[in-house]
């Protein structure tokens, strides 16, 4: 406990330092700080904090942490190493944690390694054809750094040690979400985080860009789907004494998702509380809990009379949006009509190479929320059938080793959720959240969980070693 303090102590000093440093101290200064900062993460021995830390900083909660361009006043710093050549605080720490992985880090098997080969085959296949099809080298740098964020996957293995430092990576995240839903219902009232600190001119620049449909957006959303999954996770191992303390966080992301009035989100949350529910123990007891749980947060909300308008224009994009996709009208769906016109256009252009796509040079030119047309655009029909084995592969991974699990294990049900998790990953690839190639925050997000899987994997597997060789003798 005393160290769990400890770390939580040292992540929030860190987080608190890079804020002074970004909003209240000159810009030189700023990348002074933030080489410190490099430098202790090198040194560091609890590498699971400095993750947390490049996790935050991409999620960019409350919009606190912003990258924006290099003339941005306010903005995690920049540091340009020659004319054409600059690296941002993310770009450094995921290059300098890859790096520390190889030197420091403890190498660690791969449950799902035979799918590496195929995947390298075809990304150099991908290169081939990006060269083919276009000569923009500065397009294709800035794909190929975006890409480089997957070496999280290894740095993450490497240098987090077990399950335990993974729950405080999850304790870390859960931190932030208050601030992100403060933040998101100060939205609703057209103030901000950002407002409060004093930063008034930030925010309002914001708002001026996002007037034409007012929503309560979730900065931090990557944060707040993090901290969803893992409560499910967490809400059925063996050993728990903060059960009532998760469902109400749950409850807490499933509102930040319905006052967002984003369908996706909605629409996740809700089928992933469902499979939990069906796939958890004890399915009848929970069912009350968190019923029980989204009355009294109703009854919270009702009197403080609370966001009905936002509540309501939610579930108006919603609602309508599944009776017009069921009887085959989605071009009326808001939104959907501007995807429907993206899709038809990729399907014109896939007809000179279906096989093997375009590689990387028309994907900064698509529509980033087309879920698996991202994969056509890149790697083709190929490329996309090699994507849903992937998916197979991992869902086979985790079933065939918790098959072997006994319900008294305490991976039993963990690998379950993992699971039920995942399947929000591969709803986002099948409509409008592509993890895969959309921005290094999805492909640090993605990159990151698939470690955590694996960790898991693979402590369950030595599990049932010993336990093996136990029996033996």
């Amino acid at each position: 406990m005393e160290k769990n303090i400890k770390d939580i102590i040292i992540f929030l000093s860190i987080l608190i330092i890079s804020l002074i440093s970004i909003y209240y101290l000159p810009s030189a200064i700023t990348r002074l700080v933030f080489l410190v900062l490099f430098f202790l993460a090198w040194m560091s021995k609890r590498d699971y904090i400095w993750f947390a830390i490049v996790f935050v900083f991409f999620s960019n909660p409350a919009g606190l942490f912003p990258a924006g361009s290099f003339e941005q006043t306010y903005r995690l710093p920049l540091y340009n190493f020659a004319p054409g050549l600059s690296f941002n605080t993310t770009d450094i720490f995921v290059i300098l944690l890859f790096i520390k992985a190889i030197i420091k880090g403890k190498r660690k098997p791969f449950f799902f390694d035979k799918i590496f080969i195929p995947f390298i085959l075809i990304f150099i296949i991908s290169i081939v054809f990006t060269f083919y099809y276009s000569n923009d080298l500065d397009g294709f740098a800035n794909q190929m750094r975006k890409y480089f964020t997957y070496s999280a996957l290894f740095s993450f293995t490497y240098l987090v040690n077990n399950t335990k430092e993974i729950f405080r990576f999850f304790i870390f995240m859960l931190i932030i979400i208050p601030v992100i839903f403060i933040d998101q219902i100060l939205t609703y009232y057209d103030l901000s985080i950002l407002f409060l600190l004093g930063k008034k001119e930030i925010f309002i620049e914001y708002m001026i860009e996002n007037t034409a449909e007012k929503r309560l957006i979730i900065l931090g959303v990557l944060n707040v789907f993090w901290v969803y999954i893992f409560s499910i996770v967490y809400l059925y191992s063996k050993k728990n004494n903060i059960k009532l303390f998760l469902i109400l966080i749950m409850i807490l992301c499933l509102i930040s998702f319905l006052i967002s009035a984003t369908r996706f989100w909605i629409f996740t949350g809700f089928v992933l509380l469902l499979l939990s529910l069906l796939l958890g123990r004890s399915s009848l007891k929970n069912i009350f809990q968190i019923s029980l749980t989204c009355v009294i947060f109703y009854i919270v909300l009702s009197s403080i009379n609370y966001n009905y308008s936002q509540i309501t224009a939610a579930w108006t994009r919603f609602l309508p949006s599944i009776s017009k996709v069921a009887t085959g009208r989605m071009e009326q769906v808001h939104t959907v009509n501007t995807r429907i016109r993206a899709v038809k256009k990729i399907k014109i252009e896939l007809k000179e190479n279906p096989i093997f796509g375009f590689g990387f040079s028309k994907l900064n030119k698509s529509n980033n929320d087309l879920g698996f047309w991202n994969t056509l655009i890149v790697f083709g029909f190929f490329g996309l059938i090699l994507f849903f084995g992937f998916f197979f592969y991992i869902f086979y991974g985790l079933y065939s080793i918790w098959i072997k699990q006994n319900k008294g294990s305490p991976y039993f049900y963990p690998l379950r959720m993992l699971a039920v998790g995942f399947v929000g990953i591969f709803i986002g690839f099948l409509t409008t959240w592509d993890f895969f190639h959309t921005g290094p925050s999805r492909i640090f997000f993605i990159s990151i969980y698939l470690a955590v899987i694996n960790i898991y994997v693979q402590e369950a597997k030595n599990k049932l070693t010993k336990n093996y060789i136990l029996n033996k003798t």
